[in-house]
């Protein structure tokens, strides 16, 4: 196939995971709001993300040694009908069970773990569909997909919640599943097999542990995961508590359009990104981002108003694509394409760790130390509560002033990072034949 053909191939594809997305960004928001508001829980957010992406997590190894020793198109279609079935499970929890229940947990941690089996063959499949020449663009593609969840879903779902119910949500993503796979299977014919045949004795622990010996052997490629999971860590803190900021004062149907148009600013970046990275430094455009994205995320709710989530939470998700899409081409130009799954599984375990920990730590740090601190009669009320006000919501912003200093120091250190540097420069004459070397 020319270059063209491929694009389209991987157009089609990337239109089904982008329907599958929509539909999971629909139960992640209505799952999160519903809880929080049954329970009143600032924490239980945190638990209801936990449970959506640790199983996800944990498998995403065993993902990616599948990814490359089996058939990419068959684990997409098997994956989106998994998750399919697991959704299924959770409606009908709805009609037994309370409000945060373990049968909701367990329905988000089944659907959590078929995406972590049919993400690293997406990945790993774009290698497959794309010439390099054309990295940058797919690249670009990609971070509308990871932002498609919260671009439109959080309004749909919104609307959903407020004139029907979470049912109605839970059908839908049921849907949008089965349609994604059968879309996938009608194509899978024309999408090439590639995969790794066995020509060692080594044991399959061995072989995904391949991945991450890839990732640690070369410098660059470490520091940029790093990055990474320390990016996601704040992200995460943003995704638990965005909520109980925003619903001490407004209703979930403004928070679900407040979050879809702040995440306009993913279509934004993601188109931006897929045009200036084959012409802005990746260095440059991975720390100007990174700075845009932590002076954002620090003003961010600092007044109980709805411009002060709008305006920061447009220009944090504008920023993200940039982000992502730079550190996405360093990686997958400097390594072999017959190793991106392992490869891929294995970043997504290292950098989702720190989504993890934010998942875990959000209620803990919002309930148990920033929340108390600027209630009315709490420790910062008389100093800092000048500059953020008191009351329930209130600790949350502090939390997010201070973890956007941290991003704004941690985009200095990627301008300072030699690694990088080197990781940059390594590709562009680089012969083919060394990289699997990574």
């Amino acid at each position: 196939m020319n270059g063209r053909s491929e694009m389209k191939l991987f157009l089609i594809v990337w239109c089904c995971e982008m329907l599958s997305a929509l539909g999971s960004g629909l139960t992640a928001f209505a799952m999160t709001a519903y809880v929080f508001e049954q329970t009143g829980n600032a924490g239980s957010p945190g638990t209801v993300l936990l449970a959506s992406f640790l199983p996800s997590f944990l498998i995403r190894p065993v993902g990616g040694y599948l990814a490359d020793r089996f058939d990419r198109r068959r684990i997409m279609v098997a994956g989106n009908i998994g998750s399919a079935a697991a959704m299924g499970f959770l409606y009908c929890s709805l009609f037994f069970s309370e409000a945060g229940s373990p049968a909701y947990y367990g329905g988000l941690a089944a659907s959590s773990l078929f995406a972590g089996l049919l993400n690293p063959a997406y990945k790993a499949s774009v290698s497959d569909l794309v010439p390099p020449a054309l990295y940058g663009k797919a690249g670009g593609l990609n971070q509308l997909l990871s932002g498609a969840p919260l671009l439109l879903s959080p309004f749909a779902a919104g609307l959903m919640m407020s004139r029907m119910s979470i049912k109605a949500v839970l059908l839908t993503d049921i849907i949008t599943f089965l349609a994604s796979a059968s879309g996938i299977y009608t194509v899978s014919h024309f999408i090439p097999l590639q995969r790794l045949e066995r020509t060692s004795r080594e044991s399959v622990g061995r072989e995904i542990m391949e991945g991450f010996r890839i990732v640690f052997r070369n410098r660059g490629i470490r520091d940029l995961v790093i990055i990474i999971s320390g990016i996601l860590f704040f992200t995460g803190l943003l995704q638990s508590l965005l909520a109980p900021l925003v619903l001490s004062f407004e209703t979930v149907e403004k928070l679900g359009a407040l979050q879809s148009l702040c995440a306009t600013g993913i279509l934004t970046g993601g188109i931006l990104s897929g045009v200036i990275t084959e012409r802005v430094s990746l260095r440059l455009q991975l720390s100007g981002a990174l700075g845009l994205a932590g002076a954002a995320f620090g003003v961010l709710g600092l007044h109980e108003t709805s411009a002060m989530i709008l305006i920061p939470g447009f220009l944090f998700f504008l920023s993200l694509p940039a982000v992502n899409t730079a550190a996405e081409v360093l990686i997958r130009k400097n390594c072999d394409s017959r190793l991106q799954g392992r490869v891929w599984s294995s970043i997504s375990f290292l950098t989702f760790a720190g989504s993890i920990a934010a998942f875990s730590l959000a209620g803990v740090l919002a309930e148990g130390i920033f929340i108390p601190l600027l209630m009315p009669h709490g420790l910062f009320a008389p100093s800092l509560g000048r500059i953020f006000g008191t009351g329930e919501g209130r600790g949350i912003a502090l939390l997010f002033s201070l973890s956007g200093l941290a991003v704004c120091l941690m985009s200095l250190g990627i301008h300072r990072s030699s690694s990088i540097r080197k990781l940059e420069g390594s590709f562009p004459s680089r012969p083919k034949e060394s990289l699997h070397d990574c």
